[in-house]
C-alpha cells in the first residue's frame, strides 16, 4: 500500500502594528510629554539622532497608515499572508510469513515549510523533514502465548531561521561588535519596545535553530493467558541522538523601555520610541557565537502486567513499570553546567567564595578549548569530571506501579478504580540551554540612572581576541535532578438507563510531584541599586537555573451522557468541573508565566495552573438524512439517493470558562533580564477587576490595580485574572458515493467556527509603564477567535 497527500494553504489575517509618526522620527515629540528635561520642547536635535536607529526604524518600522490623533496607539494596518506546504508519504507492506507469524513494515515521509509573516521583512522561515522506518513481527507460540517486536528508526531535521536569513546581514551594517557570519543567522535584531504601546520589531530572539534528531527504538511485547490471568510483559530500548546548532539572541535583542528620557531619579515619564532615536538600550543581549551540542542517551524501560478475572463481576489490574534514562552527554564535550555550593541566599555579596557557584564544563583539561570568548572578574571554572561527563546524576528510583478495579454488580452497572505513578522525562530544552553558554552571551549592565554610553556598536570591547566580557545570562540544572512524576486516580460510574441512554459519572484527581521549573539562581535581593550590589555572586550575573521539586495537584469531577434520539440521531453531553494548582505550569510557563515571581518564596506562585479550565460543556450530535435508499423519504429514486441520500451530519458545541491571565507589572523588583513577565501588580482589595458591563474597550479596570514601586514585589496572586469564557460551534457533512462494489469516493466538508462568532479574545493585563498610569491597551481586548474557515475533502478508496 502507498499513500501521498498534499496539502498548501494560504492565509491571510488583517493585522495593526504601532509606529511613530514622521514626525517623531525626525526627533519632533512635541505635544506630548515624552522626553525629560535635556530636550527642550521634547525635540530631539538631529545630531543626537543614532545612525544605527535611523537604519532600523526606516528599513524595518512601517510608517502609519491610519489617521490618529494623541500617542501612536494601532496605527498601521497590514496583511499578514501565511503560506503553508505540505507534502507526505506512506508505503507500507504486510507479510503472512504462515499462519503463526506476520511481518509489517513501513516507511513515512514528510516535508512542510511555513513562512510566519512579520511586518517588513521581519518574518521567520520554519522547514522541518521527517522520516520513520517500522518493522514488526507478530509470532503466535501456542494458543496462549503470542510475541510482538517492533524496531523502528525515526529522524527530524528542523530549521527556523529568519525572511532575511542570507539575504541581507543587518548586524553588519549595524556594525555590531559580535559579527553574524553565519548566513542562515542574518536577519533583523529583535528591538524590543517596552514601556507604551509601540510594537517592537525585527526578528524573534530565539533563533535560527537547525535540529537532526536520531531515534532507534526496539520493543518487544509477550502475552500469556495462564487461566484467569492475563499476563503481559515486555520492554522497550531507545537511543537518542540530538544534534543541535544555533542560539538565542544571535543577533542580539535591543530592549528600550524610556528610562534615558525619563526622570533620571525615578526613571518615569520618558518614552521607549525617544529611546530608540538616541540608540539607548535599556537592556542588551547577545550571543558570542552559535552554541552547539551532539547529544546522546539510552532509555530503558521493563513491564509487568496482570488483569486477574476474579469473578464474572470482578476483574483486578497490577502493574509494575521501571524506567531508566540516560542524562545526556555531549559528544562535542562543550557543555557547561553550575555546581551550586548552598540554596539561593538571602544576602547581597556572599563573603565565602568556597560558597559561590562553580561553572563546570564537561570532559576534563582548559575550560575554554575551542570558546571563543573569556569571562572577565573572579569566576570559578573547572574542567575536572566533578559532575561527571554527562553532568547531571541517573535517576536510578523510577518505579512505577498501578492498580485498576472494575466491577459490574449488573448488567446495568460498571464501575472502575484504579491509581498509578506516571514519570515524564525531563523535555530536554532546558538541557540544551546548558550549551549556549559555550556560545557566549553578553548581557552588559547598563546604569539607567547615567547618561548612556552603550549603543548597538559598542556594547563590548572586541579590541583583544578572543572576545572578552563579564558574564551575562548562563544556564544551569540540578546536578541531582529527579524524574518528574505524577500519581493519578480515579473512580468512573457508568449506568445504563435504557436501551438509547447512558450515564456517566466520575473524580479524577492528579498529584505531581518533582515538576521541572526555572529560577535565577543568582536573583538580586529586591531593590533599585546596580544588580551586582544585590546578587549573592556579583561575578556572575543571572543563572537561569533547573530545579526539579515543584508541585502541582489537578481534581475534576465529570459526567457524560450519550442519547440515541432516533434511529438516525445520537447525542453526546459532556460536562467537567476541575481546578488545577501548581507554582509554575511549565518550564518556560504559559503565556507571561515565566518563572517564580520571587524565587526566594516559592509558595508566593502556588495558584491557578496556566492551563486552569474550571467548567467545560462539550455537545455533540450525529444526524444521519433519512433521505435515499433503505431510508424513510426518497428511498425509490437513484437520482434523489445519489444526491441527497446517505449524507451524515455531525456538529460539536464546545462552552468553556476563559484561561488564567497575570496581572503583569514592570521589573519593578530589579530582578534583570532573562527572566520576563515575573513580576506582577499590586491589586486593590475589595475592587472587581472585571467591568460591570464588560466590553472591548474596558474589561479590566485600571482602578483594580496600582502600578509597583521600585525595589517591590506586587501583591497580586499569580494567574489573578481570567479571560472571557467562549463558545464554539463546529459542522461537518460526509456521504459516500458507490462508484462500483469495490470502489468508493467519500465527500467531507468541515465547517470550523460554523456561525462566525466573533468570540473575545485574551485581554491585556500588562500595565506597560513605570508609571502611575498603565499604557492604552491596558484591560483591553484587541483579538478575537479563528473566522469561520471551510475546508473540502475528496477520499477515494479501492
Amino acid at each position: 500500500m502507498a499513500n501521498y497527500e498534499g496539502f498548501k494553504s494560504r492565509r491571510s489575517v488583517p493585522s495593526f502594528f504601532t509606529t511613530m509618526t514622521p514626525e517623531m522620527r525626525a526627533g519632533d515629540f512635541s505635544g506630548f510629554t515624552v522626553t525629560s528635561t535635556p530636550f527642550a520642547g521634547n525635540r530631539i536635535p538631529a545630531s543626537r539622532i543614532n545612525p544605527g536607529a535611523k537604519y532600523l526604524i526606516d528599513n524595518f518600522a512601517p510608517l502609519p497608515n491610519l489617521p490618529q490623533t494623541g500617542l501612536p496607539n494601532r496605527n498601521h494596518q497590514w496583511t499578514a499572508k501565511t503560506p503553508v506546504d505540505k507534502d507526505q508519504f506512506t508505503g507500507r507492506i504486510d507479510f503472512n510469513e504462515n499462519a503463526n507469524s506476520q511481518w509489517f513494515g513501513r516507511y513515512s515521509w514528510t516535508d512542510e515549510l511555513t513562512i510566519t509573516p512579520g511586518v517588513q521583512k521581519n518574518g521567520t522561515g520554519l522547514y522541518t523533514r521527517a522520516g520513520q522506518w517500522v518493522l514488526s513481527n507478530t509470532r503466535v507460540l501456542s494458543s496462549s502465548k503470542v510475541n510482538e517486536f517492533r524496531f523502528g528508526y525515526n529522524t527530524l531535521f528542523n530549521n527556523i531561521s529568519q525572511e532575511l536569513a542570507a539575504v541581507e546581514n543587518v548586524n553588519e551594517r549595524l556594525n555590531t561588535p559580535i559579527k553574524v557570519t553565519d548566513p542562515n543567522s542574518w536577519g533583523v535584531p529583535n528591538i524590543s519596545m517596552a514601556g507604551s504601546t509601540l510594537s517592537s520589531f525585527g526578528n524573534d530572539a530565539n533563533g535560527p535553530f537547525t535540529i537532526d534528531n536520531k531515534i532507534y527504538q526496539a520493543v518487544n511485547n509477550f502475552s500469556w493467558i495462564i487461566g484467569k490471568h492475563s499476563l503481559r510483559m515486555g520492554g522497550e530500548y531507545r537511543y537518542n541522538q540530538f544534534l543541535q546548532i544555533g542560539n538565542e539572541f544571535a543577533r542580539g535583542r535591543f530592549t528600550h523601555n524610556g528610562s534615558f528620557t525619563g526622570n533620571g531619579n525615578t526613571l518615569a515619564g520618558g518614552y521607549n520610541g525617544a529611546d530608540l532615536l538616541l540608540g539607548a538600550p535599556s537592556v542588551i543581549e547577545a550571543a558570542v557565537a552559535l552554541a552547539r551540542g551532539d547529544f546522546r542517551n539510552s532509555e530503558i524501560a521493563f513491564y509487568l502486567d496482570d488483569t486477574y478475572k476474579l469473578s464474572r463481576k470482578l476483574t483486578l489490574s497490577l502493574g509494575l513499570r521501571y524506567e531508566l534514562a540516560q542524562p545526556l552527554l555531549d559528544k562535542f564535550g562543550l557543555q557547561p553546567n553550575f555546581q551550586l555550593r548552598q540554596p539561593l541566599p538571602s544576602v547581597a555579596n556572599v563573603a565565602d567564595p568556597n560558597l559561590h557557584p562553580v561553572f563546570v564544563r564537561t570532559g576534563t583539561g582548559d575550560f575554554y578549548e575551542d570558546l571563543a570568548f573569556r569571562f572577565t572578574g573572579p569566576v570559578q571554572l573547572a574542567r575536572d569530571g566533578r559532575l561527571g561527563n554527562r553532568l547531571i546524576t541517573t535517576d536510578r528510583n523510577n518505579f512505577a506501579p498501578r492498580l485498576g478495579i472494575a466491577y459490574s454488580p449488573s448488567a446495568k452497572w460498571s464501575i472502575r478504580t484504579g491509581g498509578g505513578v506516571f514519570f515524564a522525562q525531563e523535555s530536554k530544552n532546558s538541557i540544551f540551554d546548558m550549551s549556549r553558554a559555550a556560545g557566549g552571551r553578553a548581557n552588559p549592565v547598563i546604569d539607567l540612572q547615567a547618561v548612556p554610553t552603550l549603543s548597538y556598536s559598542n556594547y563590548i570591547n572586541t579590541a583583544q581576541l578572543p572576545v572578552r566580557f563579564a558574564p551575562g545570562l548562563t544556564w544551569g540544572a540540578d546536578n541531582n535532578l529527579r524524574t518528574t512524576y505524577s500519581l493519578q486516580y480515579l473512580l468512573n460510574v457508568q449506568r445504563t438507563l435504557s436501551e438509547s441512554s447512558v450515564l456517566e459519572v466520575g473524580y479524577t484527581g492528579n498529584v505531581s510531584r518533582r515538576i521541572n521549573y526555572l529560577i535565577n539562581a543568582n536573583a538580586p535581593l529586591p531593590g533599585i541599586t546596580p544588580f551586582d550590589a544585590r546578587e549573592p555572586y556579583p561575578e556572575w550575573h543571572g543563572i537561569q537555573f533547573l530545579n526539579g521539586d515543584g508541585i502541582g495537584n489537578y481534581n475534576a469531577f465529570s459526567a457524560k451522557l450519550t442519547q440515541r434520539l432516533t434511529s438516525r440521531m445520537t447525542a453526546m453531553f459532556s460536562y467537567t468541573w476541575s481546578k488545577a494548582l501548581d507554582e509554575n505550569s511549565a518550564i518556560r510557563g504559559t503565556g507571561s508565566d515565566f518563572t517564580l515571581m520571587n524565587p526566594r518564596c516559592r509558595s508566593c506562585d502556588y495558584s491557578y495552573a496556566g492551563f486552569d479550565v474550571p467548567q467545560r460543556l462539550v455537545v455533540s450530535l450525529l444526524y444521519n438524512l433519512p433521505f435515499g435508499k433503505g431510508q424513510r423519504l426518497l428511498n425509490n429514486s437513484a437520482l434523489a439517493d445519489a444526491v441527497v441520500g446517505g449524507w451524515q451530519l455531525s456538529t460539536i458545541t464546545n462552552l468553556q470558562s476563559g484561561t488564567p491571565i497575570n496581572p503583569e507589572s514592570w521589573d519593578s523588583a530589579g530582578m534583570g533580564a532573562g527572566f520576563p513577565h515575573s513580576n506582577r501588580l499590586n491589586c486593590v482589595s475589595g475592587v472587581n477587576p472585571v467591568a460591570s458591563t464588560p466590553h472591548p474597550d474596558r474589561y479590566f479596570v485600571r482602578e483594580a490595580f496600582t502600578n509597583v514601586t521600585a525595589g517591590q514585589f506586587g501583591n497580586c496572586a499569580r494567574n489573578a485574572l481570567r479571560a472571557p469564557s467562549n463558545w464554539n460551534v463546529d459542522f461537518s457533512a460526509m456521504k459516500d458515493f458507490k462508484i462500483h462494489e469495490a470502489h468508493t469516493l467519500q465527500f467531507r466538508m468541515e465547517m470550523f467556527n460554523a456561525p462566525n462568532h466573533p468570540a473575545w479574545g485574551r485581554p491585556s493585563a500588562a500595565w506597560g509603564t513605570q508609571g502611575a498610569a498603565p499604557n492604552a491597551a491596558f484591560g483591553r481586548i484587541r483579538s478575537t477567535s479563528q473566522l469561520r474557515q471551510i475546508q473540502f475533502a475528496l477520499k477515494y478508496s479501492f
